[in-house]
């Protein structure tokens, strides 16, 4: 018995070859895909009371007693071509051990929650998850949902 291997690739049926360069193709994507893992990752340290301004990655809250930070909602939309926030996802940690809270401007999902309420233990966290506009709450640790 005889198998042949198929050729790795996109493949645009009329004209039967495969598709390696431009927007939109494997070749693309996979460019995309490494930029986002070689990508430089920060920390924000928030140490006052004020807004937190990432959309993305890690930010830590080391206020030296209760801080309150607000969060804009995020832009509705893919992060092809830089125009939205959709999938992105943002981690906050308290590096101190007070009761941080967070006020979502739109909402959690866009409903009546808009407040979460940190336990007041170091490396108590929120992560959240950017999708159609709004934040959606993802398992964190510590961390009280509730409506202000």
């Amino acid at each position: 018995m005889q198998f042949t291997a198929g050729v790795l690739g996109l493949a645009k049926p009329e004209f039967g070859t495969n598709e390696e360069e431009g927007p939109g193709t494997l070749g693309a994507i996979l460019e995309s895909i490494d930029d986002s893992f070689t990508s430089t990752r920060v920390v924000a340290n928030y140490t006052a009371n004020g807004a937190i301004t990432q959309k993305e990655g890690t930010v830590t809250l080391a206020k030296t007693s209760a801080g309150a930070w607000t969060l804009a909602d995020p832009t509705s939309g893919s992060q092809v071509g830089a125009a939205g926030d959709d999938a992105r996802i943002l981690v906050i940690v308290a590096k101190t051990a007070f009761a941080h809270v967070l006020t979502i401007a739109g909402g959690l999902a866009g409903g009546a929650h808009n407040t979460i309420t940190l336990g007041g233990a170091i490396g108590d966290t929120i992560e959240l998850q950017a999708i159609a506009g709004k934040w959606f709450l993802r398992p964190s640790i510590n961390a009280t949902a509730s409506t202000v």
